[in-house]
């Protein structure tokens, strides 16, 4: 079993934080993978299950889809995002859900995060978010030109009419 090794991919100001790969294959990968899927499982129960379960609106930016997403970009393997256990994540969101796309251009984000990914990864994750976004027919606000205040807005009106 190769374990492998990983690499920090400063963003523009130099902060290294997230953005980083994971250099396994094989068997390593696997094992990672479903480490990221049994913890992000426990997640999806705590905080949208039960709550979802007790008629609650949940409001979740991430969860299933970016662990997928963020996965596939850590191990430098985006077949992941196709993959048995990625299906299976994808299962866990609740059936009557609307998915909310977020985008930004990336000096917006920069501007917005000084500890924001690298532009490797925006990228990455754009490319991929678009694609999920497409097939669950998500709503897509691109906040580069827009505040807090009117995204939050834009976002309550989308909820109010579905």
């Amino acid at each position: 079993m190769k374990l492998g090794y990983y690499k920090i991919e400063p963003n523009p100001h130099g902060i290294g934080g997230p953005g980083f790969h994971l250099k396994i294959k094989g068997k390593s990968q696997i094992i990672w993978y479903l480490i990221e899927f049994f913890s992000v499982i426990v997640l999806i129960f705590g905080k949208v299950f039960i709550p979802h379960s007790l008629n609650h609106i949940i409001i979740a930016e991430r969860y299933v889809i970016d662990t997928i997403i963020t996965n596939a970009y850590i191990l430098d393997d985006p077949k992941i995002i196709k993959s048995q256990i990625s299906r299976t994540l994808l299962r866990f969101i609740p059936k009557k859900t609307s998915i909310i796309n977020l985008d930004a251009d990336y000096k917006s984000i920069l501007q917005r995060r000084k500890w924001a990914h690298n532009r490797k990864f925006i990228e990455f994750q754009k490319k991929y978010s678009k694609a999920f976004a497409k097939s669950y027919k998500a709503y897509k606000i691109n906040t580069s030109q827009k505040n807090i205040l009117e995204t939050h807005n834009n976002i309550l009106e989308y909820i109010y009419q579905n």
